[in-house]
């Protein structure tokens, strides 16, 4: 996996620009991991309305990617009540409703679903029952930074 771009997607308040800083520093920025990828930029265009063609660019690197075979996706959930209050700890506005987030949830898992069908590498860490370190050590050792 270490070949790869690792593309961390989830929902906000999962942890993945923590998780993504926490998995650089670990691999001695060896990894080249990222927080949100096209997933979540599909998925954001389509609850915010935003035009298709807002993304566009992004699709045709998202394809090049696959057919190289260059593409990974960590997918971090947390349920919807945890996502929540931490965005209230965080003192951040709630963007979309509990209802629009778990139909983000869904749509998201949609995407995912597509993406592995054409054999793209998913890991699926779920950040209420591992912390930060748990799931920083499982992507490093799935990537192949750890043995």
């Amino acid at each position: 996996m270490k070949d790869k771009l690792i593309f961390v997607e989830g929902l906000d308040k999962t942890g993945k620009t923590s998780l993504c800083r926490k998995c650089r520093f670990d691999s001695g920025h060896a990894l080249a991991i990222y927080d949100r990828g096209f997933v979540g930029r599909r998925m954001f265009q389509e609850f915010r309305g935003e035009t298709l063609g807002s993304i566009g660019n992004w699709m045709l690197i998202e394809d090049k990617l696959i057919q190289q075979e260059l593409y990974a996706i960590v997918w971090l959930k947390a349920d919807i009540n945890t996502i929540i209050n931490r965005h209230f700890k965080a003192g951040e506005f709630l963007e979309f409703s509990p209802f629009q987030l778990e139909a983000q949830a869904e749509f998201y898992c949609g995407l995912l679903h597509c993406r592995e069908q054409q054999g793209i590498p998913i890991l699926e860490l779920d950040t209420v029952k591992y912390n930060i370190d748990e799931c920083a050590y499982r992507i490093l050792r799935w990537a192949g930074v750890y043995s």
